[in-house]
């Protein structure tokens, strides 16, 4: 079966604690909110069109496209404390967020019965952004990827209401603008992920979550002015257990 999608919307994304909290964090930099800063808005609009020839697989496509208003992103106030310069959210100017997004899913029991309830699923993003300054030039957004894309494995066991799931995620590189002369590169990253669920009720589930399973490390490259220094981030491994209840 053939269906087409679209729709449209108008948004308001309001400033969270972090970004209007006059709270100050100091690293190798000063951080700090902005208790001044107004809600972002956008027109949102997307078409898309899904295809499920049986019930084992499923195909779609989307493209979406938003324009916003009033961009909140960390900007270099060109103050310094301590040698260490100071940023603070602040609304830089309008944008536009667009792509495509393409998701893909089979369950296995279209070959066989010992398969069924084991399903393969995928999905890729490709993205586009720009943001308008004050003074009219344009930039991409801030620390965000062109390319996004996750693949993973669900195995749902009816007879006993279990649920295991492995999830990969891919994030492609992306740049962290800080100032003209201060920018940031990310390199590509992959992380894998785990869950485990059992149904204990009709109503209620409870889920055992591992993420980060095997990435310990990101490399960046940062340059400002004419120094580069080679960074390494550090992960950590988070395991979350939850009880999830409808009532």
């Amino acid at each position: 079966m053939l269906s087409f999608r679209a729709t449209g919307s108008r948004t308001i994304n309001r400033p969270g604690f972090r970004e209007q909290s006059t709270l100050e964090l100091d690293r190798e930099v000063i951080e700090r909110g902005n208790p001044d800063l107004i809600p972002t808005r956008a027109w949102n609009f997307d078409v898309g069109v899904d295809f499920r020839p049986n019930r084992h697989i499923f195909l779609a496509v989307t493209g979406y496209h938003k324009r916003l208003t009033d961009v909140a992103e960390q900007a270099d106030t060109g103050e310094t404390r301590d040698d260490k310069p100071i940023y603070q959210y602040e609304n830089i100017g309008d944008g536009i967020v667009q792509g495509v997004e393409i998701e893909q899913s089979i369950d296995l029991g279209i070959f066989t019965n010992a398969l069924a309830g084991l399903e393969v699923w995928a999905n890729q993003t490709i993205l586009e952004t720009e943001v308008t300054l004050a003074d009219g030039t344009t930039t991409p957004f801030s620390a965000h990827a062109n390319f996004l894309a996750n693949v993973g494995v669900d195995w749902t066991v009816p007879a006993s209401g279990t649920l295991l799931s492995f999830a990969a995620k891919y994030q492609g590189e992306y740049t962290r603008y800080r100032t003209e002369n201060d920018n940031e590169v990310t390199d590509p990253t992959w992380f894998l992920n785990a869950a485990v669920g059992q149904q204990l009720t009709d109503g209620l589930l409870a889920k055992l979550e591992v993420q980060n399973l095997i990435t310990e490390q990101q490399r960046s490259v940062r340059v400002r002015e004419e120094t580069t220094e080679l960074r390494i981030n550090e992960f950590g491994r988070y395991v979350r257990l939850s009880v999830h209840g409808v009532f």
